[in-house]
C-alpha cells in the first residue's frame, strides 16, 4: 500500500491517504475533485531529462 498526499480541487485542504482506496470526495468540503499532490512527491532520476541543456546542439 503506497500512501500518497491528496489535495482538493476547491478548497485546497491536504490530507493523506492511501493509492489503492482513492476517496471519492474531499472530507473538508465534500468537493468530487481530488488530485495527488505532486508537491511533495520527490523528484526522482526518471523524471530529469539525460540530455541536459548545456551540451544541446543547436
Amino acid at each position: 500500500m503506497k500512501k500518497v498526499i491528496y489535495l482538493c480541487g476547491r478548497c485546497k485542504v491536504e490530507f493523506d491517504g492511501y493509492m489503492e482506496q482513492k476517496p471519492k470526495n474531499c472530507p473538508d468540503c465534500g468537493f468530487d475533485k481530488i488530485y495527488i499532490s505532486h508537491q511533495h512527491r520527490r523528484f526522482s532520476r526518471k523524471s530529469r531529462p539525460k540530455v541536459r541543456w548545456a551540451f544541446k546542439v543547436h
